[in-house]
């Protein structure tokens, strides 16, 4: 709900750490001030709002250093109580039946323990014969591991996966959390 992130400026030839002044912010939702000036740098820290609607954002910081204008730009996903790793689900090149390698991670922001109760694919494009499911577990720390399974027999022709996963949870404060999937399916690709 609230996060925060540093940027540092540094003066490269180590004296005295840069002025910088006239900070503000494109998104009221954002907040930046000059959190620090240690020996050769300045720390700006940048906070978002705990009201931040979800999903990508852009945004930039403008300011002025030793006088001179400057913009750094703020992009990113805003999550709200549960965080997903990675952003969008990249199975890659699957090339046989089984678990995918790559695996889909959640986890509550507050750290608390999460239960998924049900995961679906819902696939737009997709190999024709392509059987894929998924499965989910809990880890010791808390987290939630979605794995892929693609079952026999194996597409007998290449395509891309594309597709949403659409996750019902436990969190009393979000319910639901639906994540991009993709990936390529390489008929024949355990061959070679």
């Amino acid at each position: 709900p609230e996060s925060k992130g540093k940027i540092e400026i540094i003066n490269l030839n180590g004296t005295d750490p840069p002025h910088i002044s006239e900070l503000r912010t494109s998104n009221p939702k954002f907040q930046a001030t000059v959190a620090a000036n240690l020996k050769d740098r300045s720390v700006i820290e940048v906070v978002a709002s705990s009201d931040f609607p979800p999903g990508r954002f852009n945004g930039k910081i403008e300011g002025k250093c030793n006088g001179l204008p400057f913009i750094i730009p703020l992009r990113g996903r805003a999550f709200q109580h549960v965080i997903h790793d990675p952003q969008s689900w990249n199975l890659n090149q699957v090339k046989k039946s089984g678990f995918a390698e790559k695996t889909l991670k959640l986890r509550r922001a507050d750290g608390k323990p999460l239960r998924v109760l049900s995961c679906r694919a819902e696939l737009t494009r997709f190999p024709i014969s392509l059987d894929l499911s998924l499965t989910s577990r809990a880890l010791d720390d808390g987290t939630v591991e979605i794995q892929a399974y693609i079952a026999d027999p194996f597409p007998l022709q290449s395509g891309g996966i594309y597709g949403k996963v659409t996750m019902v949870l436990d969190s009393p404060d979000q319910k639901e959390i639906v994540v991009d999937l993709l990936g390529v399916v390489r008929a024949g690709g355990a061959n070679r």
